[in-house]
């Protein structure tokens, strides 16, 4: 327990490394197509400064990432390399997959109901069944 508790730790310490926040800034950067001295000026310093951001030289400060925030980039995902998710989306998405889930109930029930018309016709009348059914895959051929 104790050795999953220091890997844990050790794991957290990774996940804010310098170097990596470092290509996650660099990956959301390029993500928005900004190069490094448009995105620089956004957040008030320097190409320098950004280009040492990005390379895990420096850590930026407070004011930089409030000021790049505006850009949208998820700063959750540049922290802790997990991104973050965007409500919006997920809320769309739920209720395009909603609807296709009652298209899809709507055209199972229609075809449960004909299959119980089938094995209600096959109950009642089975020779006429089997006749219709031999009439219909002779036709296939």
């Amino acid at each position: 327990m104790v050795d999953n508790l220091l890997k844990n730790k050790q794991q957290s310490a990774e996940l804010l490394e310098i170097s990596a926040v470092g290509k996650r800034l660099r990956y959301e950067r390029e993500r928005l197509g900004l190069n490094q001295l448009i995105f620089a000026k956004i957040g008030g310093v320097t190409r320098e400064s950004q280009v040492n951001y990005e390379r895990g030289k420096r850590s930026p400060s407070s004011g930089y990432w409030t000021s790049i925030a505006i850009l949208g980039i998820d700063i959750q995902y540049i922290f802790t390399g997990v991104p973050s998710v965007n409500i919006q989306e997920v809320v769309i998405h739920l209720m395009k997959t909603k609807e296709a889930t009652e298209i899809n109930t709507v055209i199972l029930r229609e075809k449960f109901s004909d299959i119980l018309q089938i094995i209600h016709q096959l109950a009642e009348k089975p020779n006429e069944f089997i006749d219709e059914l031999s009439h219909y895959l002779d036709n296939k051929k």
